[in-house]
């Protein structure tokens, strides 16, 4: 499945709002999507990228 950059931007804000709520389940799909089409060092960064801006309270 191939998403627009509105839809990654959506479901990357989504993600965090859910993340900051303790529930990592949509962050985990971002980060499982990221390895099969990128591989392991680019899910690897997803993962940072998302925990950073979870912790970072930053508006989502």
């Amino acid at each position: 499945m191939v998403l627009t950059a509105a839809e990654c931007l959506r479901s990357f804000k989504a993600a965090v709002r859910d993340g900051r709520r303790g529930q990592y389940g949509a962050a985990s799909e971002i980060v499982e999507r990221v390895r099969k089409a990128a591989g392991d060092e680019a899910a690897e960064r997803a993962k940072k990228e998302l925990w950073a801006y979870i912790k970072s309270g930053k508006a989502a």
